[in-house]
């Protein structure tokens, strides 16, 4: 309110873009978007380029999370112009990043190649360091849908390398999940199940159970390829009935989960649906890792 009243414009701008982040990571997003509204509306009347860059962003991110990839697009556009008319490099690299990932949920994978691919230009040019990891992995994760497997390893290795080097077991643990896919792809089910087990082993001793989730969801696909069936499927209908399981990975694996509902005679669907709802994941990390 004193702000308000005394109309300091740049320092309100400032306050509504930090308050709206507070507010996405207590959950509030629909409040966060209204800040971010205001924040624009006063970074704009104080010409403040990065404010209004920033918020714009988030705005995208927000739309991203409302699944309105079009508004997300226009957003992230808008932000990338103020960052590059003013040669701020770091802002170009995150942004770009963004908009790699709005593509690649739309399935437009060459189209998110090349935006992650000129935002890990942006990132090198900064030395963001992190943000170039991430950019590896968002390569390599693009380039295995669009079968180019040997890329997929070899962007995914270097994401690896450089998670180990900053000490984030997340990313490390996400990465060989993802690497563990492309060997799945290229048909080396025995590497990859020996890099799943790696990353699962990571992200349970982390506890970070989504990540777990996540890799048991690629665990099963493995068992699947092997022929069985009905333990991946038991797997999968466990993850789904996780409350700590991400929607992204519901949504990856439910193409699966569904032919095998239609195509498995009803009493090994019976078999799957019984041992799912006697599974932890306790005892699906203890025999995944003897």
């Amino acid at each position: 309110p004193w702000l308000e009243e005394n109309n300091a414009v740049p320092l309100l701008a400032f306050a509504y873009n930090c308050w709206a982040k507070a507010s996405i990571l207590r959950g509030q997003r629909e409040l966060a978007e209204k800040q971010l509204l205001i924040a624009l509306e006063y970074a704009t009347k104080a010409e403040d380029y990065y404010i209004e860059a920033d918020a714009l962003k988030v705005l995208g991110v927000v739309a991203v999370d409302e699944g309105d990839y079009e508004l997300a697009h226009a957003r992230y556009q808008k932000s990338l112009a103020l960052f590059r008319a003013n040669g701020f490099v770091p802002g170009m690299a995150m942004v770009l990043h963004n908009i790699g990932t709005v593509y690649s949920r739309q399935g437009e994978h060459k189209l998110a190649l090349a935006s992650y691919e000129e935002g890990m230009a942006c990132a090198q040019e900064a030395g963001y360091e992190r943000l170039i990891m991430e950019s590896m992995g968002a390569i390599g994760g693009t380039s295995r849908a669009l079968g180019d497997y040997d890329k997929s390893e070899r962007y995914l290795q270097q994401s690896i390398a450089i998670s180990k080097k900053l000490g984030d077991r997340r990313i490390t643990a996400s990465q060989l999940k993802n690497l563990g896919l492309t060997y799945l792809d290229m048909g080396d089910l025995l590497q990859a199940k020996r890099t799943l087990k790696s990353g699962l082993e990571i992200s349970w001793s982390a506890q970070t159970i989504p990540d777990a989730l996540s890799i048991v969801s690629a665990y099963a696909r493995a068992i699947a390829q092997q022929g069985e069936l009905v333990q991946a499927l038991s797997i999968l209908l466990f993850v789904q009935s996780q409350k700590e399981v991400r929607q992204i990975d519901v949504d990856s694996y439910r193409p699966m989960v569904d032919d095998l509902l239609t195509e498995l005679p009803e009493e090994m669907v019976a078999e799957a649906k019984q041992s799912a709802a006697s599974l932890t994941l306790a005892a699906i990390v203890e025999q995944l890792m003897p």
